[in-house]
């Protein structure tokens, strides 16, 4: 018979009569807690072998239990395991990532609480040290998908040249890669990922998964088999030299290049035209190619465009970093222009594709989370077509109709809450790594818009800008009393980050003055709060009273 201390803390009394009972059977003492803020004391109290807490509770939620249990020595090394009804991907890297030893999908059956038992017994023989290491986060991912015989590619960031990517056969690792990274350390770098797009395939190996790579022909070939399409290219650097030598190699290719010798620059371009595609140095002055993307991605007119940097320096983490900051792609400055024109192809070709796809003018799934949901609504109003757009991220589901590329409504539904025009618009293009499928049809009902799909498009921005804006002005940092909507709250809660949940919880429940964030948290970046703030005001959890 197996023995053991267990706390068990859920605000279902079903799972926690299930786990008193069938825990019990096996000879461990069971403590249910329905109370998530009797958690911490009781497990300080009690010193359990094992916790087993539900990750979505509506006060305290299990990342933020497992971190109060580590601000004390008696549970600094007191493992947690996570109780869950959400089986996406996202979830469970979320769960390794708060420090969870284990993950248990919900509903629990005789075989969980066996396997709790066995998870139990293995803590005995390796004890728990505290907070899991990278490697240790490795582990009992890999322990996961073995005890699941998970078959199938997990891929972050599906669509990208940053995308990461572990393939498994029968739950045994058979390969992983992730930017320079290979094996092990690819499958440990994904996880530091902070909030990327995660999903498994089944069934797929690395050779079945689109890798968004233009086809495997020469440059030439692929030019001619656009056509007459020229893309709008944007090169920004402050080198006259490479100014100089790669606009005529990239209008060969098919590109129309508009220059800028700095970041200022480059950003004043982007935002009073529309390109396709942009190329960056890294290092310039005035402003940098970090500084310039955070400004690109913080400006909904700009923020879906796709960035290349080019850069002196081939390094491991600077590659990464610019996956993490939003970047396309990460190339060293060699000075050959081919490769430079191979990647940009490549960048264009999931929009070429979904371009195709549209003017096939048949039913088609779109990966808006990579071609982006106003390039896609800009699309459907330049081909003058008509049918239903229907997408679902874990947010919300949305669904917008055109008639001959006019908008004629649009919903959205967001924790059974369901939002219409403009603001349903607003909520579409401030998805996150949303799917979507695309139904050509007759559509028959009176528009609800009054202006055309560009205006609308324009007027969404603007209005998402100026919340961004706000974010970041005097108002924030001055503090003002705020309207918490408690029930987009609630979703918030299950769906954002950990990092962006700290700052949530402590405007929406602790009170904290927006002006007092940054010492509160411990979060010394002022744009990091600005940045979560914004996130609240775009999401509508939280209005300035």
């Amino acid at each position: 018979m197996k023995s053991g201390r267990v706390l068990a803390v859920d605000d279902d009394p079903i799972v926690l009569s299930v786990l008193e009972e069938q825990l019990g059977e096996l000879g461990m003492e069971v403590v249910a807690v329905r109370d998530a803020i009797q958690a911490v004391p009781r497990a300080v109290a009690l010193q359990p072998d094992l916790v087993l807490v539900d990750r979505t509770m509506s006060i305290l939620n299990g990342a933020e239990i497992v971190r109060a249990l580590r601000a004390f020595p008696q549970t600094l090394a007191t493992p947690v395991a996570f109780i869950t009804a959400d089986r996406s991907e996202r979830t469970l890297v979320r769960c390794l990532r708060a420090g969870a030893v284990d993950v248990f999908h919900k509903p629990l059956t005789t075989g969980h609480v066996r396997r709790i038992g066995e998870l139990l017994e293995s803590l005995r023989l390796r004890p728990f040290r505290g907070a899991p290491t990278p490697e240790a986060m490795v582990q009992i991912l890999l322990r996961f998908y073995r005890r699941e015989a998970r078959e199938g590619v997990l891929r972050l960031n599906p669509g990208t040249p940053f995308e990461g990517r572990a393939v498994f056969e029968r739950g045994e690792l058979r390969g992983a890669e992730f930017g320079p990274a290979r094996g092990l350390d690819a499958v440990a770098e994904m996880l530091a990922f902070d909030d990327g797009v995660w999903r498994f395939e089944p069934g797929l190996s690395y050779e079945q998964t689109d890798r968004t790579t233009a086809p495997s022909r020469p440059i030439e070939e692929q030019i001619h088999l656009r056509g007459e399409q020229r893309m709008r290219l944007i090169l920004v650097d402050d080198d006259p030299d490479l100014r100089r030598l790669f606009p005529a190699q990239l209008s060969r290719a098919g590109f129309d290049v508009e220059l800028a010798e700095d970041g200022r620059d480059g950003l004043q371009r982007a935002r009073a035209h529309d390109f396709d595609l942009m190329v960056a140095d890294l290092n310039m002055p005035r402003l940098d190619g970090w500084g310039m993307l955070r400004e690109l991605r913080a400006d909904f007119r700009t923020r879906e465009l796709p960035v290349i940097f080019l850069s002196a320096h081939d390094d491991y983490r600077e590659t990464l970093r610019a996956a993490k900051s939003g970047a396309w792609d990460y190339l060293p400055k060699t000075g050959r222009a081919d490769v430079v024109i191979q990647r940009c192809l490549q960048a264009l070709h999931p929009r070429q594709k979904a371009h195709a796809d549209v003017l096939l003018g048949a039913p088609m799934d779109v990966d808006l989370g990579v071609v982006g949901p106003r390039w896609f609504l800009q699309t459907l109003a330049a081909q003058r077509v008509s049918g239903v757009l229907d997408a679902k991220d874990d947010w919300g589901s949305y669904r917008f109709k055109v008639r001959e590329g006019m908008p004629v409504s649009a919903q959205a539904i967001v924790s059974a809450r369901e939002i219409a025009g403009m603001d349903a618009v607003g909520a579409l293009l401030v998805s996150h790594g949303a799917q979507g499928r695309f139904a050509p049809s007759r559509i028959d009902e009176p528009a609800r818009f009054e202006h055309d799909l560009t205006r609308v498009l324009d007027h969404v921005c603007a209005a998402l800008n100026e919340l961004e804006a706000r974010a970041v002005s005097s108002r924030i940092r001055q503090g003002g009393p705020l309207v918490v909507d408690l029930d987009l709250y609630g979703l918030y809660r299950r769906v954002s980050n950990d990092r962006d949940l700290g700052i949530a919880r402590a405007i929406c429940e602790q009170k904290v003055p927006t002006h007092e964030l940054a010492a509160h948290l411990d979060l010394p970046p002022e744009d990091i709060i600005e940045q979560g703030v914004a996130d609240l005001l775009r999401r509508q959890v939280i209005r300035f009273a």
